[in-house]
């Protein structure tokens, strides 16, 4: 196993029993393989140490890796990947959606962690981006998924991450000062990360922007609503808190600024 992840096992089954004991067992190869079909390329070797390691989580389990994203398994992967290609093919997500991105974490407000296999946005191969399906702006956060995971571990291990409080019964580790937090990952990956918007890629037959202040639920066609509560709704979340996530998409208008207004 990948000394990071034999890092984090050992940190998670000490000090996360109850989340520890919610990851699933490993994926099978067959499952992973189809991943890197649906892409037509080869996956980053820790993506798939990554699924040996644990596919995903229980989804009945009310909790999350770190700050509200949960580990991803092989199927709930290749099912966002056919649900993505889906809407790029019929141009609800052509200028949105990278078609060589694998997501590997996500949250229940439709938001994904991805690998860019090719590097968008002037980036490099390999890149993680975050996918805010609510709005363009791109968050190039980490060089590579070995990057994320060596800055996750380090700051479970030090302490710059600790259980959220006043998340109720949901269980997830964040940034015990956000400030301390941006400057840590900043100093261990220099110029990362890097905020981008979408449309300032597109070249001037794409999807037209529209007005400067979009209305953030304009980007959400109803069909994927409804696709994005029976996703959520597979994963164990229950009704209340699907309202919530659904509510908060289609009455916004401003993502914030912030990690915790996002």
């Amino acid at each position: 196993m990948h000394p990071l992840l034999t890092r984090l096992d050992q940190w998670l089954a000490a000090t996360r029993p109850a989340y520890y004991a919610a990851l699933a067992p490993t994926a099978a190869v067959a499952d992973v393989e189809e991943i890197a079909e649906r892409v037509d390329a080869e996956l980053p070797p820790l993506l798939r140490e990554l699924l040996t390691w644990r596919n995903g989580q229980d989804y009945y389990y009310h909790g999350a890796l770190e700050s509200g994203w949960r580990l991803m398994s092989a199927d709930s992967i290749a099912d966002a990947l056919d649900i993505y290609a889906d809407l790029v093919a019929n141009d609800d997500y052509a200028d949105l959606w990278g078609t060589d991105w694998v997501p590997f974490l996500q949250n229940i407000f439709g938001d994904y962690l991805v690998i860019d296999l090719q590097g968008a946005f002037d980036g490099e191969p390999g890149q993680i981006v975050c996918f805010h399906c609510k709005d363009e702006r791109r968050d190039i956060l980490f060089p590579s998924l070995e990057a994320w995971l060596d800055t996750l571990v380090a700051a479970l291990e030090s302490g710059l991450l600790a259980e959220e409080e006043d998340q109720d019964d949901y269980d997830t580790w964040g940034p015990v000062d956000d400030v301390a937090y941006e400057s840590f990952c900043a100093a261990r990956y220099p110029g990362y990360p890097r905020y981008v918007e979408w449309m300032d890629y597109c070249d001037d037959t794409a999807l037209d922007p529209g007005p400067a202040k979009l209305p953030t639920k304009s980007l959400l066609h109803a069909l994927d609503v409804d696709r994005l509560r029976s996703v959520l709704g597979e994963y164990g979340l229950n009704n209340q808190l699907i309202d919530i996530a659904l509510d908060r998409v289609d009455t916004r208008d401003d993502p914030g600024s912030s990690a915790a207004d996002r």
